[in-house]
């Protein structure tokens, strides 16, 4: 592994497991510490499963089988509550104002690979939070997105 990689369980996860069928792509808009501590404080009722940050450090929140609450109301293709089947992972601040780094690109391809290979989730199944509540919410930007996928198999 070449990042950098920390575990701290978030109590921000519900009781059921998932068997997850997509991948959901944030941004934090925050810095990485802050939006760590914020994901591990019950009063925020949100987790990632992992957060990246710019230089490509990674704390993993919750494991893949957990319902973390990444995507609150959402939907896609018909399927409502995407923290019923999807991982979320969130890059440090705002992806449109600020492009990945490419170390920040590279350690998120390597946390999913094995994800993605161990669950069979095809890279059309990585989309981002915007695709899943349009109107409400916008990250990550779709150059995030694409700067990913070109990271992957």
């Amino acid at each position: 592994m070449k990042y950098a990689q920390s575990i701290q369980r978030s109590k921000n996860i519900s009781a059921a497991t998932i068997v997850p069928t997509h991948v959901i792509l944030h941004h934090t808009s925050g810095s990485y510490t802050g939006s760590v501590s914020w994901c591990l404080d019950p009063i925020s009722k949100v987790s990632y499963h992992c957060i990246v940050a710019r230089d490509g450090r990674r704390t993993v929140l919750a494991a893949p089988y957990a319902r973390a609450w990444h995507a609150g109301k959402s939907s896609w293709q018909g399927c409502p509550d995407c923290n019923s089947y999807a991982l979320g992972l969130a890059w440090e601040g705002d992806t449109y104002q600020n492009p990945l780094s490419e170390d920040a690109i590279a350690s998120a391809a390597e946390y999913l690979r094995p994800i993605l290979k161990d669950y069979k989730i095809p890279p059309a199944n990585i989309i981002r939070h915007a695709d899943v509540a349009p109107g409400r919410k916008d990250d990550c930007s779709p150059a995030a997105r694409e700067a990913l996928l070109s990271y992957l198999p």
